[in-house]
């Protein structure tokens, strides 16, 4: 902990005499706690509106799942499946057409070679990961919840240094020795340096809240909860229909996958054109978006 003499003297380098340092008055203390105080008030209604988006859109998604989730997953399986298959059916033609016989052209190809790892940390990056570590690790802690904030600070760090990231890095030790916790507040310049980390990390804390708050409802499922509620206002029910559409979407990607299927086990040379003929209209159909042109 961080602590200062209420009232000192101390050398004038310029002057080569002495001078008598002053503690912050009562008035100065009181309005930087003020601000403490402001600011902390900003942020909880930050929070709370935060939590009252989640948990709207956490709502909306337990009506969502049953009714269009699992459905959807069903058909992006399906999407998967007569994608692979038309590469295949693709793949299987090309070699065709390169004159390899038919036997050949009916192996798959290998499969690439994972690469391998390239991560080489610079000296510069493992002396600053270190640092870091050696800084904040959780033995370190005074308490409970510093120790936690230690965790947090240790697997971002961690995520840091595996992407190379020498700039969040440094930027997470800045933060670390910026944190008004290290300091205890038992006189007047601990007072007033500590309001100033505390301020500092409050001002942090609600442009991070609000990023949150405007991430959270710029969604897709936030975007989404909006239209269905609007639709409803007008008696329209837009979750059925899309429940219906996505019904006639997994319809049509069965038919095609047993399509491209089909295509895939009787190819060969003298059946090519037709095969080119059936996929192209495969790929050349798109599918639609589920939320597209229904209201």
């Amino acid at each position: 902990m961080l602590r200062f003499p209420a009232r000192s003297i101390i050398p004038d380098g310029m002057s080569n005499g002495l001078l008598i340092y002053e503690p912050p008055s009562r008035d100065q203390i009181d309005s930087y706690l003020s601000k403490v105080e402001a600011l902390s008030f900003q942020l909880r209604q930050l929070e709370e509106r935060r939590r009252k988006i989640a948990a709207r859109i956490r709502a909306f998604e337990c009506r969502y799942i049953p009714l269009i989730g699992s459905r959807y997953s069903d058909l992006e399986d399906l999407r998967r499946k007569v994608e692979s298959a038309w590469r295949a059916v693709r793949d299987r033609k090309h070699r065709i057409d390169a004159g390899e016989p038919e036997s050949r052209a009916l192996v798959p190809l290998a499969a690439r070679e994972p690469e391998a790892s390239t991560f080489r940390p610079s000296a510069d990056l493992r002396s600053l990961y270190r640092e870091l570590v050696r800084r904040i690790h959780p033995d370190l802690a005074s308490s409970p919840e510093e120790q936690g904030r230690c965790h947090e600070f240790m697997a971002e760090a961690g995520r840091a240094y595996r992407t190379q990231d020498t700039g969040r890095l440094q930027s997470l030790l800045e933060q670390w020795e910026a944190n008004p916790d290290r300091i205890d507040p038992i006189d007047p310049p601990s007072k007033i340096l500590w309001a100033m980390r505390r301020i500092a990390r409050l001002q942090s804390n609600i442009q991070e809240a609000k990023t949150k708050i405007v991430s959270a409802e710029n969604s897709a499922m936030a975007q989404l909860m909006i239209q269905v509620e609007q639709a409803r206002l007008t008696g329209f029910d837009l979750l059925a229909r899309m429940g219906e559409l996505v019904d006639e979407q997994i319809q049509q990607a069965e038919e095609d996958l047993t399509r491209v299927q089909a295509a895939l086990e009787n190819l060969d040379g003298d059946t090519t054109r037709v095969v080119k003929i059936n996929a192209g209209d495969l790929e050349e159909k798109p599918f639609r978006t589920l939320a597209t042109d229904l209201y």
